[in-house]
């Protein structure tokens, strides 16, 4: 939270590659913080000191908070984030190939997808799918990046 109101400001401000950074830093603290979350509750697990449904409802949110810490990584660094991405304006993803890409370019009109491009909800179906399935579903991942980020 302390760092969200630089973040917040940064982004109003037009300071778009500190706002990358410091983005890219709470993700990392998110991801540590989820990182340990984890080891507690896997090292509570044998004690049985805790009721189960607790332990459950404890792993169903680490579960969530998986998916969305995996979405806001996406998020982050496809194509170089969502400013620049924006800023580019071009079709299509740098990282994965969405289905969208897959259509022929003289269909794109009818599926209203000619100026597509990902926004937060697709990576979030990207990262929901792949823990759920434990590997890529509808979008194919291109970059090392997020191929390394997925395993």
């Amino acid at each position: 939270m302390v760092l969200l109101i630089p973040t917040i400001m940064t982004h109003r401000t037009g300071r778009h590659s500190l706002n990358h950074a410091l983005g890219i830093l709470i993700n990392a603290i998110i991801t540590i913080a989820l990182i340990g979350s984890v080891v507690l509750l896997v090292t509570a697990l044998p004690s049985h000191r805790h009721e189960p449904l607790r332990l459950l409802g404890s792993g169903a949110a680490l579960w969530f908070t998986n998916v969305l810490v995996f979405a806001l990584w996406y998020w982050r660094l496809d194509g170089g984030g969502p400013t620049a991405r924006d800023k580019r304006r071009e079709f299509g993803s740098r990282s994965f190939v969405f289905p969208q890409m897959q259509i022929e370019r003289v269909e794109r009109g009818q599926f209203n997808v000619e100026r597509w491009r990902p926004g937060f909800v697709d990576y979030l179906f990207i990262a929901f799918t792949q823990s759920s399935t434990f590997g890529p579903t509808d979008a194919t991942l291109l970059a090392h990046w997020a191929k390394a980020l997925t395993m």
